[in-house]
């Protein structure tokens, strides 16, 4: 089973979709706890749990980035189209929200 998870069960980072050893019930499910993890197998596990966490962090930095880059160029965007649209020449220029 994997969700977001928010605790540290079995030392995963918060808020990283991860997948843990579930026991399923009709209409529900149980995250198995407490099972020894060897040397190797904790290796893995923190190498995965790192390079989630770094995925998530750079995914949220290109959403702010995004989200400040859409807000910046949507009315020129919208204005080309207008220009376009009438057989005009784009605008172009940079634009602020």
């Amino acid at each position: 089973m994997m969700w977001p998870y928010t605790g540290s069960l079995y030392g995963v980072p918060a808020g990283v979709f991860y997948s843990f050893p579930v026991i399923c019930k009709p209409g529900s499910y149980e995250v198995v706890k407490g099972l020894a993890i060897d040397d190797f197998s904790r290796g893995k596990m923190d190498a995965t749990g790192a390079e989630l966490a770094e995925e998530l962090a750079l995914a949220n930095q290109l959403l702010n980035t995004a989200s400040v880059a859409t807000c910046r160029t949507a009315p020129r965007m919208a204005a080309d189209k207008a220009a376009l649209v009438r057989g005009g020449p784009r605008l172009g220029g940079p634009s602020v929200c």
